[in-house]
């Protein structure tokens, strides 16, 4: 999931003689909290609508304004940190050669992601611990491969002192024998979905983000 495959360019971005309130109707229209300033093709800046004062028709201190972006060969999933980092849901988008091509919004990335088959596809959620020395990704991925199964996602959870949980969604028949090899081979098992919860626990960390990225 390549930021180059989701850019935007719904409006043409106003440049450095941009008065406030030109910025402010443009960032009112596509619902955007931070407005992309760009002159000859460069991102100069990021002007913040929260800054706008009613009925001001001057132009702003580019000085004083912050420049953010995301690059067009990075993933959807660097883009997180970086909303929650300059507290907006718009980010201007670079080429290799730092020219300005447009731009992706958060409301975008978390749709994307919830195309993925990590939340549209049906499958057995399982929430792994083990102590931190013992744990491996590839052992997990082969125990539940080896019994006919196919994983979706698999990755850490969380970190405690001593320990790890793993959190994988995978899609098979024998679900059994995938808990029972590993609990075989030391996994604890946090939490496991059924058939009537619909993937819950994964949901609930999806909403859990979009509100993180809610400002």
């Amino acid at each position: 999931m390549i930021v180059k495959n989701y850019i935007q360019n719904d409006f043409i971005p106003l440049g450095l003689e941009a008065r406030e309130d030109e910025l402010h109707l443009l960032a009112k229209d596509f619902k955007i909290q931070h407005v992309p300033i760009v002159e000859e093709g460069m991102l100069k800046a990021c002007w913040n609508d929260e800054d706008y004062i009613e009925n001001t028709n001057s132009k702003p201190f580019f000085e004083d304004l912050e420049r953010f972006f995301v690059q067009e060969n990075q993933t959807l999933l660097e883009t997180f940190s970086l909303f929650k980092t300059y507290e907006t849901n718009c980010l201007p988008i670079l080429d290799a050669k730092e020219f300005y091509v447009g731009y992706i919004t958060m409301e975008e990335v978390v749709h994307q992601f919830s195309l993925s088959p990590v939340f549209a596809e049906n499958g057995i959620v399982l929430l792994l611990e083990k102590p931190l020395i013992d744990y491996s990704i590839s052992q997990i991925s082969q125990l539940i491969e080896s019994n006919n199964s196919r994983i979706y996602t698999i990755g850490i959870h969380r970190f405690t002192q001593d320990t790890a949980q793993i959190l994988v969604k995978f899609t098979g028949e024998n679900i059994g024998a995938v808990v029972d090899s590993l609990e075989r081979f030391g996994y604890r098992i946090v939490y496991k979905s059924t058939a009537t919860t619909k993937d819950d626990f994964l949901n609930n960390r999806y909403q859990n983000l979009v509100r993180f990225l809610d400002f």
